[in-house]
């Protein structure tokens, strides 16, 4: 069995972190080493607390987002293979050893993951299952929480993209796809993804130009035919009308939705703008029913 090399990127995050790493230590039957990537954090993580005590720590030298913290802790990896785990999130039991299995040089794993509202305590499913691979150049699949990749594979891709103005984990597995490695999906869930206040891509402004941001990436590096790229870009600007509606951004919602149809819209982008109108009405009642809500003053 092959040594995991785990890379935790984490910022300001000193309740869930420990959380984080004690999912790791829990899991059996693989050899881990676990190597914290502190992207200036303050205070400082110290790893005297941290759980397991053998926890490696790196500081970025500047804030440079989670994208470029997990590539400098891939620099500092021993394993043969290479697995992700956000601060905020954990690991479900067993999951690790499921995904190490179907992990090869030129195959990775990853798979669904539940993703729980710390504040309304709702829980859903997200993500893939096996044969899914082909969308990703339609949406964003593969959450890093849930990949394992070859540490060679990944450091030959060239790692997440630098630029945190993207969805980098969107942009390294269309690198991942561009450059023939196959993704082998396990059909159960693999971790919890925590949704609070504190996450930034909950805010669809930021979703949406991340997203953007990805595609851009895309066509600068032509990963893929016209056809792929161009598929990628309607998606995304189907999606924008949908999430700008979602919070009852007219002006947003109508921008995105032109530029959708001046793209050209397949049957995916018509399914996605056909709910814009449900979802707007949504967005509208949200925002009215937050506004009487507030305080008089």
């Amino acid at each position: 069995m092959s040594r995991v090399s785990v890379i935790v990127p984490t910022f300001n995050s000193p309740t869930t972190l420990p959380r984080a790493i004690s999912s790791i230590l829990a899991q059996s039957g693989v050899e881990t080493e676990i190597i914290v990537v502190d992207d200036c954090s303050v205070p400082p993580v110290e790893p005297a607390d941290l759980p397991g005590g053998s926890v490696q720590v790196m500081r970025t030298p500047a804030n440079a987002g989670a994208g470029p913290a997990r590539n400098l802790g891939v620099e500092a990896a021993t394993g043969d293979v290479v697995a992700f785990l956000d601060a905020d999130d954990e690991w479900l039991p067993e999951s690790l050893l499921k995904r190490v299995e179907l992990c090869a040089p030129g195959r990775c794993a990853f798979g669904p993951y539940l993703e729980r509202n710390d504040v309304s305590g709702s829980v859903r499913q997200v993500g893939p299952g096996p044969g899914d691979s082909l969308r990703l150049y339609v949406e964003n699949l593969v959450a890093p929480s849930t990949l394992v990749i070859w540490a060679d594979d990944f450091r030959r891709l060239g790692g997440f993209p630098a630029d945190r103005r993207c969805a980098e984990d969107w942009v390294l597995s269309v690198r991942a796809f561009h450059a023939g490695v196959e993704f082998a999906a396990v059909s159960a869930p693999v971790c919890i993804k925590h949704v609070n206040t504190n996450n930034t891509t909950r805010d669809p402004r930021t979703t949406i130009d991340h997203a953007l941001g990805a595609v851009q990436i895309m066509h600068d590096e032509r990963l893929g035919t016209p056809e792929e790229l161009s598929l990628a870009r309607r998606a995304v600007r189907a999606r924008a009308a949908l999430w700008s509606a979602n919070v009852g951004d007219l002006h947003a919602t109508v921008h995105h939705a032109r530029a959708a149809a001046q793209d050209g819209i397949d049957r995916d982008g018509y399914g996605t703008l056909a709910r814009v109108p449900l979802q707007w009405a949504r967005g509208v009642a949200r925002r009215t029913l937050a506004k009487r809500r507030e305080p008089r003053r």
